[in-house]
């Protein structure tokens, strides 16, 4: 994911603990898992709160960063 988004331009990704993420679908399931990808999705405010916004701006961003990703991990 860091690679794909430097590769782009988008700057670096850093990692961390999934089981600080709050009420993010990660947390759920982080002692389960070896390993996940989050925070492929919209960016926003307020995340996982009934004041959850979604900065529609940064989708394009996120979309061919996800896209550069999936297409590296298919091949």
């Amino acid at each position: 994911m860091n690679d794909a988004s430097r590769d782009l331009g988008l700057g670096e990704i850093t990692p961390v603990d999934p089981r600080a993420a709050g009420a993010a679908d990660i947390s759920f399931i982080a002692d389960d898992v070896e390993m996940a990808i989050d925070a492929l999705g919209l960016k926003g405010k307020a995340d996982h709160t009934v004041d959850e916004t979604a900065d529609l701006r940064l989708l394009p961003v996120q979309i061919k960063r996800a896209a550069v990703l999936i297409h590296r991990l298919t091949q």
